[in-house]
């Protein structure tokens, strides 16, 4: 029963609220010789949205957990396994067994040193820039991104389920 007098349903604030809201310039250059961008669109976006579009964009360069049988073994078995594998283990190493691979081989202490890639053989082995000594032996290095994975994965731990 609301009578006409009833204050109750006056009409609600209808102003908007821009205390959870951050302002965005967005330019566009059409050009590489021109560095003046061409358009700018000003974008006013809840902060909250702002923030969830940057986590999207920065997830990439977050360092993500490298995992052995992902991103690791598939290196190790290109790479290794034809000369510390289990068919044969040149200078006694053995790459394809987890105890094996962390006790090491002839004249070495163990080759894999969780947590430590300066004090563990295979990442100084992988990365020398000698081609005497860096492995694997011949014309063919392992690429950046493999020991950069290697590496990490070293420095994560070197988990290996």
């Amino acid at each position: 029963n609301l009578s006409l007098g009833d204050t109750s349903m006056e009409k609600p604030n209808t102003r908007p609220d821009f205390s959870n809201t951050m302002v965005v310039l967005a330019s566009h250059s059409l050009s590489r010789r021109n560095p003046v961008p061409r358009t700018s669109h000003l974008l006013v976006l809840p902060s909250g949205l702002l923030l969830a579009i940057g986590a999207v964009v920065a997830a990439p360069l977050i360092a993500a957990e490298v995992d052995f049988v992902r991103d690791v073994r598939p290196i190790l078995q290109q790479h290794c396994y034809g000369c510390h594998g289990q068919e044969k283990q040149t200078s006694g190493l053995r790459l394809d067994v987890k105890s094996e691979a962390f006790k090491g081989g002839d004249g070495w202490g163990p080759f894999v040193v969780a947590g430590e890639p300066d004090e563990s053989p295979l990442i100084a082995l992988v990365a020398a820039d000698d081609e005497d000594s860096r492995m694997p032996p011949g014309p063919a290095p392992l690429s950046a991104e493999e020991i950069a994975t290697l590496t990490k994965w070293v420095q994560q731990g070197a988990n290996w389920p």
